[in-house]
């Protein structure tokens, strides 16, 4: 049988070696025929490693960046900073130092909502760079392109497994294929349970994962495949960027304080004429109050000062 060459397989992969990919043409091609930098990434290898996402593949291939070594933050339009690795993991990496990595599916472009699972993965194709033969999807940093897993119409194969992180993490897996009838039909199913545990309490994040496959090849060279998958994750992830500190302005200022009774800003029982730059929003320097009926309700950071970004005491400040 010759196979088509809009299709991809893992059967000439050897070890750490992919043989071929479809991110450089959209066909299966050898990788030697292409003048695109693609690097390819098989199962054993994620396997070896343990890695399990895209950002833990990130952490060990050339000109690309994860939240493993690199930390994404911006700053908004109250120039107050935005921690990009924790609100969005998904885009916090880099390839070539550009840009977040565009993330396929067989070559189709997704949303780049739902990670990639080394479950739900034959193999990765890193492309760095923009190609013009990929439409759509040839961004200037790279794309990832996940290939993924089909039922295989062979063998029955039956996987579980079960691991054990630091700070209470877990992943289980099951893997099943069953050949209904050989050469012909064979159904595919996998699932995972994730929690991811950090250091930082009570930080913590579930996975679950729930993949079904069907591979039905009614003739020699017709083949029909179709698949479905669910993703759900919840949970909250800890802060990237450091504490941010409020209180060295506020001692220097003399330790303000707000008399809700006589409306006035105090420093050592003695009011004030204006409220000092700590209370107030109209510096940007220290932090902000909210008076709300004689009483402060919210007493949090100000604006960042673009001026003086090198300094925590400038730009941030905490909440009470």
């Amino acid at each position: 049988m010759v196979l088509s060459p809009y299709v991809v397989t893992t059967e000439k992969d050897t070890g750490y070696y992919g043989a071929s990919a479809m991110s450089g043409t959209r066909m299966n091609t050898n990788l030697e025929d292409l003048a695109s930098p693609i690097t390819v990434v098989t199962k054993e290898q994620m396997a070896d490693f343990a890695l399990l996402s895209m950002d833990d593949v990130f952490a060990y291939e050339a000109g690309t960046e994860s939240t493993a070594n690199f930390t994404d933050f911006s700053f908004d339009r109250n120039q107050a900073p935005v921690d990009n690795t924790s609100l969005n993991p998904l885009t916090a990496n880099r390839i070539r130092g550009i840009g977040p990595a565009n993330v396929a599916f067989g070559n189709f472009e997704t949303s780049g909502r739902t990670p990639i699972d080394a479950l739900d993965v034959d193999k990765l194709e890193i492309g760095r760079g923009p190609n013009s033969n990929i439409f759509g999807i040839g961004t200037a940093s790279g794309t990832v392109n996940a290939v993924r897993p089909s039922a295989n119409l062979s063998k029955n194969r039956t996987q579980v497994t079960t691991r054990v992180d630091s700070f209470s993490g877990y992943r289980h897996t099951l893997d099943l294929n069953r050949v209904l009838k050989p050469g012909v039909l064979a159904i595919r199913a996998s699932a995972v349970a994730q929690r991811d545990g950090y250091q930082l309490k009570p930080s913590g994040f579930l996975t679950e994962r729930y993949n079904g496959m069907v591979q039905f090849r009614p003739f020699s060279r017709t083949s029909i495949a179709g698949s479905y998958s669910y993703y759900h994750g919840y949970g909250n992830r800890p802060n990237s960027v450091m504490p941010r500190d409020g209180i060295t302005p506020w001692i220097a200022s003399g330790s303000p304080t707000w008399d809700p009774i006589a409306g006035k800003a105090k420093i050592g029982g003695t009011p004030l004429a204006a409220m000092p730059p700590t209370l107030t929003n109209l510096v940007q320097v220290g932090s902000v109050a909210f008076v709300d009926q004689g009483d402060i309700t919210w007493w949090g950071q100000s604006r960042s000062n673009l001026a003086n970004n090198n300094s925590p005491r400038f730009t941030n400040g905490p909440s009470y």
